[in-house]
Parts: structure tokens; sequence; C-alpha cells
């Protein structure tokens, strides 16, 4: 489950659990409604959030790239170290605006 707050064009999800294969499905398919329905700049509030796994990073990635067709954005925020470190290393920072809950990546 997750909470969503949209205004416009604009939403933040926050999902209320670890972004694991077996909470993907209804977390895809919350971002899938979001972007159809108009979406463009869409921040995930990662607060609540302690380990992604592979299909969730695929669910991030694949957010990302539909946003970039409509000519939005994804943006990731409060992040664990662990969860900030994991998309730091997979070089996810060079496309995606990631931020820790422990501090902002400089430039992003």
């Amino acid at each position: 489950m997750s909470i969503i707050d949209r205004d416009g064009e604009n939403a933040v999800i926050t999902p209320q659990t670890d972004i694991l294969s077996s909470e993907a499905a209804r977390f895809k398919d919350d971002l899938r409604e979001l972007i159809n329905s108009g979406v463009k700049h869409l921040t995930i509030d990662c607060r609540r959030v302690e380990m992604v796994d592979s299909l969730g990073v695929g669910l991030v990635i694949a957010a990302h790239n539909s946003l970039l067709k409509v000519g939005g954005a994804l943006r990731l925020v409060n992040t664990s170290a662990e969860v900030y470190d994991l998309l730091v290393s997979m070089r996810l920072n060079t496309h995606i605006d990631i931020q820790s809950a422990n501090h902002a990546e400089p430039g992003n």
C-alpha cells in the first residue's frame, strides 16, 4: 500500500513498506495509474523503505523511462543509506534525482 498526494501533473507516492517482489504488483499498479492519468513529475518518498530488490529497481527504472517519454521526471527522496548506496552503485543517480534521508547529493 502507498500513500499518494497529487496536485495536477505533480504527485508524491510514499510506499508504506519495502519495494520488494512480494509488493511489486501493487506498487507497479500505483505508478502506472499515476503516469497514465497525466502525472509528469513524480516523487517517490522512501521514508518507510529499508530495502529494494531487483524487481523494485526495475519498477523505478520503468517509471523513470515512462516519465521521460512524456517530458517528465522522477525523483526519490528520503532514501535510507542502504537504498541510496545501492542505487548510486548502479549509477542510477546519473539519470534520476536521488536524495538520501541523511544528505542531499551535490548537483541534484
